[in-house]
């Protein structure tokens, strides 16, 4: 007690002066009256000019001895030394005193910002002591789980971003300062959000967690920002607003929240453990990458989960990460030395246990789920029972064969950690809390122009040929603090074009590259292309051609044959006691909807030889930009479709009814009898088509009733113009047929009396 006495004593003159000032400069601000609205638009309107003609000042860390102090005071010596992430809360304790700093004197020194000052005094409610009550699932928290109305509360935060707009890490130059507005957001204790708990606004990915910061999807420029981000001010320069000298133990830090601070992107470590790592295994995870790319390429297309991709590459650089990790003794540098001296062999011990007793908790919950199988059991538990000789042996791989063996089991239960009866399922994200990365494509033209791959849309353009690279920047924990030049996947920088990873290793199955009615300049449609060289004329009777002088036998002999397979379309139809009266205009329809898919699929067909249609009619995606050029073989995003088309795993059907109406084709039958068919009019159907998954599976796990498939969510669809064909020879007698039958006969419920 003595001790908290003397401390704030010592403290208690610069107390008053510093409430003395926000009381008069803040206090009396206007904005006290601001809706919730009005403040959060004043965070976006907030610019680096307001800061410094107002003279807003922050000061650099504190030192190590003030970082005791401020433990000390508040009692929480033992419970850090006790925590799993003690060690680096300790060491970012600065983060928290800064971010406090900064936006205590932009309430107190900017007029119309003096709300700021009530916000933080609601936001106090959070302190240091709840972050650290509960192990990691409260500093999971710490953003915004705190809440208690996920639709009305929201909350300030700052993240520091270097010059590259990556997390600040308390070591390279500090650039810009940037205020967050935080929505609630709940995580479990293993880092995931729980969704149902939190505000959408500020989730990202469909299975997202809390532990790694990533590029903003929306607006690149912004930097790293974490999930329960909402928005933010634009980036703000502290070129003349950070101080050079060290801060000092602030003023009223007892009512500072850490939930202001960014632990996410902004963490200080003794020893840059996992950077150093990934910087010294550069070529080790460029060669993991290639491996599992051109082993299991990745198909991209509509309804991709992109989360799910950052994931299978996330997966893959933590495996190099924790291998390395356990066999750090024996890593050295490039000059052949150790890798670590022993200092910092000494701290790397202390983080091990930490590492592997998270992979063991990662495999125990992945073994938990009962769609695992023998097979993957019998990995988990060899891997297992490598851990345990791990941990015996002071957290070391016995010998470099065991190592070997680890990678082995690791890289097989990563391939088997989905389930594979469930096609929304990815990959198990054994990587999180360890490995951070940002996917980007970049035009082969300009090699320097990073585009985030964060969408389907970014996707769509890319993986067919050598007009994008595939670039990962990946990191751990922390922005490095130095060598982040080796922390870039660039497979492709020294490939051959037609060797490219951003080709070989995707499978480009977008379909609206394939059949969306419109022309593309960067790749020129190939349904419209196949069109034009063969047409886009269906036949339903099969007439023979041959037959100059057809009789009226022969037209009846066709049109019971297809209104017997008319009626087999429909698996609820009778086909008993049919009869030419028994002819609809839906049966006509449902053979035109069946050969419109029929010719769509046949476009993807395989020949004899091997060869696609589409490849022998010199039609290719792979090739669009290069026609002249077109290698069958080679054609791998063509052929990955094909297989996918004739394999039912890209599922679709044409019909004549679309979502919003009928088409034109049934009322043009009804109103002027069959010859509407055959009078010049093309015929609108719709083609609707499934989505698939990045591993080539449909979503749709059945596909038992096609014919009431296509109305369901979930479906895109296009619209196509078709022509019947009818030979001319044939044209009268069908005519007839028809009219007898079906539009002049009384007993038809499709009679027109007005024909």
């Amino acid at each position: 007690m003595k001790k908290i006495c003397s401390f704030l004593g010592a403290i208690s003159l610069t107390a008053f002066t510093s409430s003395t000032v926000v009381a008069c400069n803040g206090g009396l601000d206007m904005s006290l009256k601001y809706s919730d609205q009005q403040k959060i638009n004043s965070i976006y309107n907030l610019k680096t000019e307001d800061l410094t003609k107002n003279g807003v000042k922050i000061n650099q860390l504190i030192n190590s001895e003030d970082i005791d102090k401020i433990f000390e005071s508040l009692g929480l010596n033992e419970i850090v030394a006790n925590h799993p992430e003690g060690a680096i809360i300790k060491k970012s304790i600065g983060i928290y005193i800064m971010a406090n700093q900064f936006l205590n004197e932009i309430s107190s020194k900017v007029s119309g910002y003096g709300w700021i000052a009530n916000k933080l005094t609601w936001q106090s409610q959070w302190a240091i002591k709840d972050m650290l009550k509960d192990g990691s699932t409260s500093i999971f928290n710490n953003v915004s789980g705190w809440m208690t109305d996920k639709n009305n509360q929201w909350s300030l935060s700052v993240t520091f971003l270097d010059e590259d707009k990556m997390g600040w890490n308390g070591v390279n130059p500090l650039k810009y300062a940037r205020i967050n507005i935080n929505r609630m957001l709940v995580s479990d204790s293993a880092g995931f959000v729980e969704k149902e708990s939190s505000n959408y606004e500020g989730i990202y990915g469909t299975d997202p967690n809390v532990q790694s910061g990533f590029i903003n999807p929306n607006n690149q420029e912004l930097g790293v920002i974490y999930q329960g981000f909402a928005n933010s001010s634009r980036l703000l320069d502290l070129s003349e607003i950070l101080n050079e000298t060290p801060g000092s133990i602030p003023v009223g830090f007892f009512n500072y929240s850490p939930s202001v601070a960014d632990f996410v992107n902004n963490k200080i470590i003794n020893l840059d453990f996992g950077n150093l790592i990934l910087q010294n295994s550069k070529q080790e995870i460029e060669y993991q990458l290639n491996e599992y790319l051109l082993d299991n390429p990745i198909y991209i297309g509509e309804g991709l989960n992109y989360s799910q991709i950052d994931d299978i590459i996330k997966n893959q650089i933590y495996l190099v990460l924790i291998s390395n990790a356990i066999d750090r003794e024996n890593l050295e540098n490039e000059n052949g030395g150790p890798l670590f001296d022993q200092d910092e062999k000494e701290e790397a011990a202390t983080l091990l246990p930490a590492m592997v007793s998270k992979l063991q908790i990662s495999l125990e919950n992945l073994s938990k789920n009962d769609w695992i199988t023998q097979e993957t059991k019998v990995e988990i538990e060899a891997i297992n029972s490598i851990l345990e000789d791990v941990i015996k042996n002071k957290y070391n791989f016995i010998n470099p064969d065991q190592k070997d063996q680890f990678k082995l089991h690791f890289k097989q239960i990563i391939i088997n950690s989905r389930n594979l009866n469930d096609p929304n399922s990815g990959q198990f994200k054994f990587y999180v809390g360890d490995i951070s990365a940002t996917l980007y494509k970049a035009a082969t033209s300009t090699p320097d122009n990073n585009e985030i791959l964060s969408s389907e849309s970014a996707y769509t353009n890319f993986g067919y040929d050598s007009s994008y690279k595939f670039k990962v920047y990946y990191w751990s924990k922390v922005t490095p603090i130095t060598g982040k030049e080796n922390q870039w996947y660039s497979p492709d920088d020294l490939r051959p074009k037609n060797e490219y990873i951003s080709d070989k290793g995707f499978r480009n199955i977008f379909w609206s590259n394939r059949f969306l009615n419109t022309y593309n300049t960067e790749k020129p449609l190939l349904l419209l292309q196949y069109f034009e060289k063969v047409g886009r004329a269906i036949d339903i009777f099969e007439f023979d051609d041959s037959i100059q002088n057809p009789t009226l036998d022969d037209v009846n002999n066709k049109m019971r044959i297809a209104l017997e397979k008319a009626v087999s379309l429909d698996k609820n139809n009778n086909s008993e006691n049919l009869s030419d009266d028994s002819w609809r205009i839906y049966h006509l329809m449902a053979l035109i909807n069946n050969s419109a898919t029929k010719m769509l699929k046949d476009i993807f067909s395989i020949d004899e030889n091997g060869i696609l249609e589409i490849h022998n009619q010199q039609i290719s995606l792979d090739y669009s930009k290069n026609p002249n050029s077109l290698d069958p073989k080679n054609a791998d995003d063509d052929i990955a479709f094909g297989e996918l088309i004739n394999n039912e795993q890209i599922p679709f059907i044409v019909n004549d009814f679309s979502r919003t109406n009928k088409g034109n084709a049934r009322s043009g039958i009804y109103e002027n009898g069959i010859n509407w068919l055959w009078r010049g009019e093309a015929i609108s159907l719709t083609m609707f088509i499934g989505r698939t998954n990045i591993f080539g599976k449909r979503f749709d796990i059945s596909l038992d009733n096609m014919n009431q498939w296509w109305n369901q969510s979930g479906r895109d669809s296009q619209e196509h113009q078709f022509l019947i064909k009818i030979p001319n020879q044939y044209q009268g007698l069908l005519e007839y047929y028809w009219n007898q039958y079906v539009a002049k006969n009384p007993n038809n419920q499709d009679y027109n009396p007005n024909l």
